[in-house]
């Protein structure tokens, strides 16, 4: 495959010339940039929305089988699969959000973690970072205890059911949609031995 060449350096950041904030909400702000692209050129409307960072959590029993949450998500307009997770508070790491949250809305915890990565939401205006984890060897600690609006089914789906739950659309969420396929191709199989020590993400 070839390549086209284009003038300038791809990897050279934007300059932010001034910012105004357009409106703000509970984890959710809308501001206006005016950025000068490397090439010189000014664009004086490129918004931005910051909507903070989010841990969601792919969590395996020992069996192998990984939670999911059948709800309906006003978003989508829709009932359909997700995994669990939210907004990780201020002061606290991705990974102590990832742990808190799992406890908070499925009442299970794991001394057996991996990092899947960590993205913005949408690569042009943001929209907040999700840091993606699998749990692995879950076992239940206490009773879910998060407030959450919408009244959700607790499933527990194999390998095999989540690939079809993918191809059918189930998911609500194309972030959930990405966790789905990190777990399928990058976690380890949770059905063999835990994953070693230094997997395990300090709090």
């Amino acid at each position: 495959m070839g390549t086209r060449a284009v003038s300038g350096d791809p990897t050279e950041p934007w300059t932010v010339l001034a910012e105004e904030t357009l409106l703000v909400r509970p984890r959710l702000t809308v501001s206006r940039q005016t950025v000068r692209l490397p090439d010189g050129r000014v664009i004086d409307d490129y918004d931005q929305i910051t909507m903070g960072r989010a841990a969601v959590i792919a969590a395996s029993r020992p069996d192998g089988h990984v939670l999911l949450l059948r709800t309906y998500k006003h978003g989508a307009g829709r009932s359909g699969l997700g995994f669990p997770g939210g907004g990780v508070e201020p002061g606290e790491s991705d990974e102590a959000a990832a742990m808190r949250e799992l406890r908070e809305e499925t009442g299970l915890a794991s001394d057996h973690w991996q990092a899947l990565g960590s993205y913005r939401v949408h690569s042009n205006q943001g929209c907040g970072t999700v840091s993606f984890f699998a749990a692995f060897h879950c076992h239940t600690v206490a009773t879910p205890t998060a407030d959450d609006l919408e009244a959700h089914e607790v499933l527990f789906l194999s390998r095999d059911e989540i690939v079809a739950a993918v191809s059918e659309g189930a998911f609500l969420s194309l972030g959930h949609v990405a966790l789905a396929t990190l777990w399928l191709t990058l976690a380890r199989d949770p059905s063999t031995e835990p994953p070693p020590a230094d997997r395990v993400p300090a709090c």
